[in-house]
């Protein structure tokens, strides 16, 4: 069951809040934050089809499987829009980093890239 355990932090000091007293401030309509964490991650990786022998030449079908877990780090940005009080909407890009030694069948083979590119855009709810 592949999937990923983070843990991560936002740092929402770019005017994100207003101060209206020593004790009291009102959120920005706007807040820009960036974020970064560390996890790890479960991958299963499979592949099916005809493979050549190295040793004789011979093809021969079969499935090849290897699945662990993986340390990984990223770091991302993104914005809050406050469309009410307690309703945004949130945009978020983050850069994963993170690679497995496979295990299984393809052991002692190259690592496994585990990280790239990410984009999201959600809606955030305040109770």
């Amino acid at each position: 069951m592949p999937g990923n355990v983070e843990e991560d932090s936002r740092d929402f000091s770019f005017g994100s809040i207003r101060s209206i007293s020593q004790f009291a401030w009102i959120p920005a309509r706007t807040a820009l934050y960036v974020s970064g964490g560390v996890g790890v991650a479960h991958y299963a990786y499979e592949q099916e089809g005809e493979f050549v022998d190295e040793v004789d030449e011979i093809i021969f079908p079969d499935t090849l499987r290897s699945s662990g877990w993986a340390q990984l780090f990223y770091l991302g940005g993104g914005a809050e829009l406050r469309v009410t009080r307690r309703a945004a909407l949130v945009a978020d890009v983050r850069y994963t980093h993170g690679s497995a030694h496979p295990d299984g069948d393809f052991g002692g083979l190259y690592d496994i890239g585990l990280g790239g590119l990410a984009t999201s855009i959600g809606l955030a709810l305040t109770f």
